[in-house]
């Protein structure tokens, strides 16, 4: 073929051509590595999310547990202080006891009264918190029943190897387990 410019359209005139070689060689199987490893992070994660579920269903019960007994002994320590202020009445009555003794047994006693309130509303709370990690509306009716639970502990080997497999780890990871056991 043959192209005649005018004097008008005649000048420099260039092409510019890029190239960029792609081997393809094991791109399915590289597609297929990155996949499971994107589904085990997000198996990870998963695996992350149901313990930290766990974690705070235990931080509350065990926050509910404590609260409970907090309570009984806040109600042992109302019947104490009845009692003191029935004896101490008693005792006013019978002219061995003051009318300031008898005031400073119903102070005690109105203290007590009010440890057992400001316990029943952390009961409350912690309720509240517990029905929260349990997924639950009814919060009225969470407590603890029976005696404290004992988780299984794994073999002695099977500790070596996780202590093993610690020292594996990079040492950023390592201080990360190392803080979140301190803080446990």
């Amino acid at each position: 073929g043959l192209r005649a410019l005018s004097d008008e359209d005649r000048g420099f005139e260039g092409q510019v051509q890029i190239g960029h070689s792609s081997n393809l060689a094991d791109l399915a199987g590289a597609q297929r590595r990155t996949a499971a490893r994107e589904r085990q992070a997000r198996e990870a994660r998963a695996r992350c999310g149901a313990l930290e579920q766990r974690r705070s269903a235990a931080r509350a019960w065990m926050s509910t547990r404590e609260a409970e007994a907090h309570l009984a002994t806040a109600r042992e320590q109302l019947a104490v202080a009845e009692r003191i202020v029935e004896r101490t009445e008693r005792a006013r009555a019978a002219g061995v006891a003051t009318s300031a003794d008898v005031a400073e047994a119903r102070a005690f006693l109105s203290q007590a009264r009010a440890t057992v309130l400001a316990v029943r509303g952390e009961i409350v709370d912690v309720q509240v918190s517990l029905g929260a990690a349990l997924g639950r509306a009814d919060v009225e009716t969470l407590g603890t029943e029976g005696p404290l639970p004992t988780p299984p502990l794994p073999e002695p080997a099977a500790i070596e190897q996780r202590l093993a497999d610690g020292t594996r780890m990079p040492a950023v990871e390592a201080a990360r387990l190392a803080a979140l056991a301190m803080h446990a």
